[in-house]
């Protein structure tokens, strides 16, 4: 990307500008002078341009004679210097440094002399370093009014400061001050510096801040209520009594699994407590009798509820999660699947847990039973 240099005119400061720059000023960051583009571009090479120096000025009387001629007295030696100091004036640089050799070699001549010639010599000496002290105080007066009151009316296009250059100086620790577009009324420059360039110019612009919104979380959905998967305990298979329990023992544990389910008076509770005492063999036999509940029938519902209690009593406290139906009030399709699937959880624990009802499996399930509650107890 091709590029221009430009220089501060007043304190010789350079900044690189991209050809896409077309502002007419722009503002020094070093000394806050306005800089006119067009009058102020220089080579990338080209040396910093040196400040002036005043130079001293040289006596209007000093002696113009080479020092060879006859003596004279003080007036004519005087009135020869004056005479010599007109011509000087019309002179060229390198005829002046030839007087000012002779000059020196009169004032020494007069000297050596010891006459009038050597007392004016020294007079016009004695002012040399008041012209210079003069001298220096102007240059250090006008460099001052220019640096702080003289650009003040420069510094501005009708009463508005032009935009500032945002890039980095060649000189060192000169980074130019930044100009609000908005302050100043100037357009700001198209000018962009790409991430990882340096030494180019960017445009004065300023961001607008603005306020962080703290975003609300989004609503999450309502979950959907899971669907009921209905289930009908009578597609489950029915259990098999153990090998130790008899055909007379079976037929004795399937009517005392009826009355308990059938009837909620005094002789299904007492069918009930018989089935407890039995524990392993009668397991088989509530299972076929919940197995055929209806489980949306309030007293059935009620009923197997009632057959739960016993199983929990029978295993210690085990329970299966059965819902007992309230009083009065309608059956809610899932609590009946629900229940429907307790059976099911039944079916697993005397099939996995008993292992079909095997006795020493029995045993060890209760002896752990039994220690889980001694645990418990003596939490």
């Amino acid at each position: 990307m091709s590029e221009r240099s430009i220089a501060c005119a007043n304190c010789g400061a350079r900044y690189k500008l991209p050809e896409s720059f077309n502002a007419a000023k722009v503002r020094c960051k070093k000394c806050g002078a306005v800089i006119e583009i067009a009058s102020s571009l220089v080579t990338p090479n080209a040396p910093k341009p040196a400040e002036p120096k005043a130079e001293p000025k040289a006596p209007a009387s000093a002696a113009r004679s080479s020092g060879r001629g006859s003596p004279r007295s003080g007036a004519g030696r005087r009135s020869s210097r004056r005479d010599k100091g007109a011509d000087a004036d019309e002179a060229e640089a390198p005829k002046r440094g030839g007087r000012r050799a002779g000059r020196t070699a009169a004032s020494r001549s007069g000297r050596s002399r010891g006459g009038p010639g050597g007392d004016d010599g020294d007079e016009q000496k004695s002012k040399m370093p008041l012209f210079a002290g003069i001298g220096a105080a102007v240059a250090i007066a006008v460099i001052a009014f220019i640096v702080f009151g003289g650009n003040k009316k420069d510094d501005t296009t009708n009463g508005k400061p032009g935009p500032t250059i945002a890039g980095k100086p060649e000189v060192a620790d000169n980074t130019p001050e930044k100009v609000n577009p908005k302050k100043t009324g100037s357009a700001p420059a198209e000018a962009t510096t790409k991430k990882g360039d340096t030494g180019e110019a960017t445009p004065a612009t300023t961001k607008k801040q603005t306020k962080k919104v703290a975003k609300k979380p989004a609503k999450k959905p309502a979950k959907k209520p899971a669907g009921i998967t209905p289930f009908d305990a009578k597609t489950l298979p029915e259990l098999d009594y153990p090998s130790d329990v008899d055909d007379a023992e079976k037929a004795r544990i399937n009517e005392l699994a009826l009355t308990a389910f059938e009837d909620d008076a005094i002789h299904g509770k007492r069918a009930s407590d018989a089935l407890v005492r039995l524990g392993r063999t009668a397991l088989p036999g509530i299972y076929n009798q919940l197995r055929k509940a209806n489980y949306m029938d309030e007293f059935q519902a009620m009923q197997g509820f009632m057959m739960h209690k016993a199983i929990e009593e029978m295993l210690l406290g085990r329970n299966l999660g059965y819902k007992p139906p309230e009083p009065g009030m309608p059956i809610k399709k899932e609590d009946a699947y629900w229940n429907a699937k307790c059976v099911k959880a039944l079916h697993r624990f005397w099939t996995k847990t008993l292992e079909d009802g095997d006795k020493a499996a029995w045993d060890g399930f209760m002896e752990r039973r039994k220690k889980f509650l001694r645990d418990q107890g003596n939490k």
